[in-house]
């Protein structure tokens, strides 16, 4: 026996429930969410110590130091 396409869609528990869109995501509003995702170079700083390319809020790992101090012990070279 076939039931009608309505009365199934009334039966589904999940139906009643799930997030339908009122309107059509325009282009522009499509885009501009996905370019949020984008991929970014990253920021690299130059270390105030030894002058070499670090990420920020990272202790240098070649001298150990993190705003002005020593925060790494290196062994020697």
């Amino acid at each position: 026996m076939l039931l009608p396409f309505r009365f199934l869609l009334l039966s589904c528990p999940l139906a009643k429930n799930m997030g339908v869109p009122k309107r059509k995501t325009s282009k522009m509003r499509l885009r501009t969410r996905k370019a949020a995702n984008r991929w970014r170079a990253p920021h690299l700083n130059k270390c105030p110590q030894c002058g070499s390319t670090i990420p920020s809020h990272i202790a240098c790992p070649s001298c150990g130091y993190y705003r002005g101090r020593q925060v790494l012990t290196l062994e020697g070279k």
